[in-house]
């Protein structure tokens, strides 16, 4: 796979897989209440996940806006 750092691209790309991995789960324990709770629990993994992408880039542009500050700027 080729290693670009688009942003964009790779929201696609995961949501993309994410799409794949509902349709796939469904599919395999179809009409069952596992089913129904595995669906719930990967879609709310998925979206916990996405969540975490979104803020990890807010604290980075936070980070830079407070670069040299004492308490507030990382050394990462």
């Amino acid at each position: 796979m080729r290693r670009d750092h688009g942003r964009a691209s790779r929201h696609a790309l995961l949501r993309a897989a994410k799409q794949r991995m509902l349709v796939h789960a469904a599919r395999v324990l179809r009409g069952t209440i596992r089913a129904h709770r595995a669906f719930a629990r990967l879609s709310r993994a998925s979206d916990a996940r996405e969540r975490r992408v979104q803020r990890r880039g807010q604290r980075h542009a936070q980070r830079r806006a407070y670069r040299g500050h004492p308490y507030k700027c990382k050394s990462r």
